[in-house]
């Protein structure tokens, strides 16, 4: 009796384990999803027309931080829009759009998540350098520079990634009437893997590098005042001298511009961590260990990958308008 009761409820725990399981996927999933697409394309459109509007100045910063939320506008209306779609669908075992369509969104997945997640590392670099070398980053970091990086960078995703796209397309790709709309990662493993730590796992990496770096110097930097204070110099201040008067404005808009660029550094790190730390360390323990790891876990870090496109706005819009001064 006791045996039989004891079967009971192992049978009603995997009965309310499989329904959770069933509610996450197909209730609270598509609903988060379609949250996202929606206000994160609303954010995003929103800091991208308030540029182009000329409401906020056209900084270096700004530049790479719009080109961003640009990104984040196309990836929303493609590749999010898409998954939300499929979310729904209840014939979600395969992909119901057709090749063509998949064609498209694998595109825009590998294409536009890469660029995401790599302006992000150039982000990181970019606070590193007006941090650690102000001086020398407001006189050479101009808008045509800040250009220069995008193009750049645009250039060397789509030479990493964009043969792995063709060839799925070409040679590899399974029917995705029963397979699903996904890449064959296991018809190219090596290349894949170099693809995953060059596009996906060492921009996440350089991020918290360039942060620890951060604190690091400041830290440093702190010490070394507390041994040698700064002076403000010469008897020329107390009198009321003008040009003592501006060096202290020039003292306190350095410190300024020092507190908002750790500020924006901070929320981009932030930003990075919880949107692709998870699925950072899941890829590099995929690599290298015979780990597997269920397909709740694979979606779950795949939606907080997705969260990126509203936390970005969300954590940047309150600072743009400061940006002109740093």
């Amino acid at each position: 009796m006791a045996c039989l009761l004891h079967q009971n409820e192992s049978q009603l725990s995997h009965g309310i384990t499989v329904l959770l399981q069933s509610a996450y996927q197909r209730i609270f999933i598509p609903v988060f999803m379609l949250f996202i697409v929606v206000f994160g394309v609303t954010l995003n459109g929103a800091g991208v027309v308030d540029f182009f509007k000329s409401r906020l100045p056209k900084t270096p910063l700004n530049i790479n931080i719009v080109h961003l939320f640009s990104l984040n506008v196309v990836l929303g209306l493609t590749q999010q829009v898409m998954n939300t779609i499929g979310f729904f669908h209840p014939n979600r075992g395969g992909w119901v759009l057709g090749n063509r369509v998949c064609d498209l969104y694998m595109f825009c997945n590998t294409i536009f998540n890469a660029l995401i997640v790599n302006t992000h590392g150039v982000l990181a670099l970019n606070r590193t350098w007006a941090i650690m070398h102000p001086f020398s980053y407001r006189r050479l970091n101009t808008k045509t520079l800040s250009l220069q990086v995008i193009a750049g960078l645009w250039i060397y995703v789509l030479l990493v990634t964009l043969p792995l796209w063709l060839m799925d397309v070409i040679a590899y790709r399974k029917p995705v009437e029963t397979s699903g709309c996904i890449l064959n990662s296991a018809a190219q493993p090596v290349y894949n893997t170099v693809v995953v730590l060059l596009i996906s796992t060492l921009p996440v990496v350089v991020v918290w590098v360039a942060f620890v770096a951060v604190i690091v110097y400041k830290i440093r930097r702190r010490t070394i005042l507390r041994i040698r204070p700064v002076h403000s110099g010469g008897s020329g201040t107390g009198n009321g001298d003008p040009a003592g008067s501006t060096i202290g404005v020039r003292r306190r808009l350095a410190k300024e511009r020092q507190s908002w660029n750790f500020l924006i550094m901070t929320l981009l790190t932030v930003a990075v961590t919880v949107c692709y730390g998870p699925r950072t360390i899941l890829n590099a323990l995929r690599s290298f260990t015979s780990i597997s790891w269920s397909s709740d876990v694979q979606m779950t870090t795949g939606v907080l990958i997705s969260c990126q496109v509203v936390v970005d706005p969300v954590l940047l819009m309150l600072t743009l308008k400061r940006l002109h001064r740093i």
